[in-house]
């Protein structure tokens, strides 16, 4: 009985201690990820929207936009990308004020936060969230000027999340004329197209598993070539 207990207690530890690994493992990858982008020179934008410009590599495809944010695919995945147009508003009239640039992470796999030199050389902030759910995750990349969220296998998400990274050092941000545009009265414009563009990646859910498991539109890839576009000016 005392052996069986003890065989029992024995594969219990080694179980965790797998599991530890695999986790340190994934946070290494992550972090090497976003370190080698950190390590480039920020790219210069190759597409321009009204408010903003950015640079996505060639490999990148851009499925849908609206004037404040993007579905991309990335080697089959598809993830957003929101302008943050509070932060952006608050960081014009308020500059002497510090916001954290997202809210504390609750059963994060993955919770790494930082700072980056921008294409306009201004040092901002990031903050990168994953949750995992077997062998998916979902990846939540905050910056001062945009947002991302997406959906991948856990091979990928290293991979991703420096991709996200990238295209965040390469936002040109038009701060008055987001001002002008979406201060008071644009307000809830603003809201309800963001909560639109959210809602083509993942669907409403009371929980990061069902958001994976019931997402259709992250982790594969639509067949409908002609939705992704290569046009310079958006």
């Amino acid at each position: 009985m005392k052996r069986t207990a003890s065989a029992v207690i024995c594969f219990a530890l080694i179980f965790a201690a797998g599991c530890a690994d695999s986790e340190n493992t994934l946070a290494q990858s992550v972090q090497d990820s976003l370190s080698r982008v950190l390590n480039q020179t920020a790219a210069k934008a190759n597409h321009s929207k009204e408010y903003y410009s950015y640079y996505i590599e060639p490999s990148v495809g851009r499925y849908s936009s609206t004037k404040t944010g993007n579905i991309f695919s990335y080697q089959g995945t598809k993830f957003a990308m929101n302008l943050n147009v509070a932060e952006i508003i608050n960081a014009k009239y308020y500059p002497d004020q510090s916001s954290e640039s997202s809210s504390a992470a609750k059963d994060a796999a993955i919770d790494l936060k930082g700072t980056y030199i921008d294409t306009e050389q201004i040092q901002r902030t990031y903050h990168v969230c994953m949750y995992q759910d077997g062998t998916r995750m979902l990846i939540l990349l905050n910056t001062d000027t945009v947002s991302f969220c997406g959906i991948s296998e856990l091979a990928q998400a290293a991979s991703l999340a420096g991709e996200m990274l990238k295209i965040a050092r390469s936002v040109e941000t038009d701060a008055e004329q987001i001002a002008l545009a979406y201060t008071n009265h644009k307000t809830l414009d603003y809201k309800t197209e963001k909560i639109q563009l959210f809602n083509e990646v993942v669907p409403e859910s009371g929980t990061i598993s069902d958001l994976i498991n019931e997402t259709n539109t992250i982790g594969d890839q639509d067949s409908g070539a002609d939705k992704i576009t290569s046009d310079n000016q958006e």
